[in-house]
């Protein structure tokens, strides 16, 4: 998949009832495979926190574990479909 920039992380889960699932964040609809590998399919990518931008898993939880707080309302930047979007999204606490 290529996203704009050739950057971002693929959401592979999101928690019914959680943060992303109430900001309408999306998980994958189904999974596909290429070649040996399966891969979500229909999931949106976070490309940005706050407007900085996510390349990798790491990049991500440093952003929201050291740039952010639980209850803060943060700007979450996704390719969804082909499509840039901008989401509000409140944090909440990280699951153990």
């Amino acid at each position: 998949v290529r996203t704009p920039g050739g950057g971002g992380v693929v959401v592979t889960e999101v928690v019914p009832n959680g943060p992303a699932d109430a900001a309408g964040i999306r998980g994958p609809r189904r999974m596909g495979l290429s070649g040996h590998r399966r891969i979500p399919r229909g999931a949106d990518y976070i490309l940005a926190v706050e407007g900085e931008p996510v390349r990798t898993d790491r990049d991500l939880t440093v952003q929201l574990e050291t740039r952010h707080r639980v209850d803060e309302e943060v700007r979450v930047t996704v390719w969804r479909d082909g499509e840039v979007l901008e989401i509000k999204m409140t944090l909440g606490q990280r699951p153990e």
